[in-house]
């Protein structure tokens, strides 16, 4: 097993790997796109079981919507603590994944501070994650301002700002009767936050 994460760009990068895959690893590699083609990685049962959910569940969250919009994911099989010896105090699992071709056209890192602002209280409505906590609007709106002089185009004022992120939120995803809003984060299906992440960009509403 390599010390290190290969980047996107290296030549290095992997066309298949099979591993145990280090926990360390596993949290920050799905958040900035896949360094490999397939992998067959054994994890830990928990992180695995929150790659492969879906929503409703609990367990659905950043990992789940990151690795599943850029890998195809199946849990193949469960390992036993008592398969090694000595026995590790936690569950195994294997899981098999292979990367989306092509990927989808958006910029991860933007994508990823979205849905860790949607997730960062999952029982909560969007509404209250993004709008109602002031410390994620404003940091949003200090986003937007430095977009705006990096593009040197003119910046909205901060109630304007909020006017427009109001309006995103209060659009209604097909086959819902809820708009965005109204919506926790949990519910949602992957392309219903990639509307909502497309909706915000045609308004200028930039996460980094």
């Amino acid at each position: 097993m390599p010390s290190r994460l290969p980047s996107r760009s290296s030549t290095s990068a992997w066309l298949m790997c099979r591993t145990r895959f280090p926990h360390l690893w596993s949290s920050s590699c799905f958040s900035t796109g896949l360094f490999f083609r397939c992998a067959v990685l054994m994890l830990q049962r928990e992180f695995a079981m929150r790659m492969v959910a879906l929503p409703p569940s609990i367990l659905w969250g950043r990992l789940s919507i990151n690795c599943q919009l850029l890998a195809k994911v199946d849990h193949l099989m469960k390992v036993s603590a008592k398969s090694f010896k000595p026995p590790p105090k936690v569950e195994s699992s294997v899981v098999r994944l292979e990367q989306r071709n092509p990927p989808p056209p958006i910029n991860m890192k933007e994508w990823d501070a979205m849905i860790m602002m949607a997730f960062n209280r999952k029982h909560k409505k969007l509404r209250a994650n993004i709008v109602a906590g002031k410390l994620a609007l404003q940091k949003l709106y200090s986003v937007h301002k430095a977009h705006c002089k990096l593009t040197k185009t003119e910046e909205m004022t901060l109630e304007a700002f909020k006017a427009s992120v109001e309006e995103v939120l209060k659009h209604v995803p097909a086959g819902r009767t809820e708009p965005f809003a109204d919506l926790r984060a949990f519910q949602l299906q992957t392309d219903e936050f990639m509307l909502l992440f497309a909706k915000f960009l045609e308004k200028g509403i930039r996460f980094c």
